[in-house]
């Protein structure tokens, strides 16, 4: 089912949830600076890339590209970019500021991981494929000049 305005909010939902990662992982950097302690670096890195950049970058494309793509599939992408982003952040934070092991965190990571990736890989997808209709030949009869 195509639907444009459920588009347009998941597009809305992309850009809230990358906002509010940018705030967290500024909030982390200024705890880094004044602490003069960076050693959570990597989740800093992976709160503003995969969190902010991304999530409002899948916004834009969903906003000025996607809007007739498949509400289901872009539900999918969504979830699986969010809960990966999410899984990645908090398991990288609590694994960099010492409170879990890498061994004990390192299987939530990869499931972070996958999830991620999962999100990416639909997104190309529907990219692909919008742009594939978009070049599709138009099936509609030619209209002559002529009656």
């Amino acid at each position: 089912m195509k639907d444009p305005a459920r588009i347009g909010a998941l597009a809305r939902w992309h850009l809230l949830f990358g906002l509010t990662f940018a705030g967290l992982g500024m909030v982390l950097g200024i705890y880094m600076a004044i602490s003069q302690n960076h050693s959570e670096m990597p989740a800093h890195a992976h709160i503003m890339l995969l969190g902010f950049v991304v999530s409002t970058i899948y916004a834009l494309v969903y906003q000025l590209w996607l809007k007739a793509t498949g509400v289901r599939l872009a539900l999918v992408q969504t979830a699986l970019h969010e809960i990966g982003a999410t899984v990645l952040s908090i398991g990288l934070l609590l694994m960099f500021a010492g409170f879990v092991s890498e061994d004990s965190v390192g299987p939530v990571l990869g499931i972070g991981a996958f999830s991620a990736l999962g999100g990416v890989l639909a997104m190309i997808w529907q990219v692909a494929r919008i742009g594939q209709e978009a070049r599709a030949p138009d099936a509609s009869p030619a209209i002559s000049g002529a009656m």
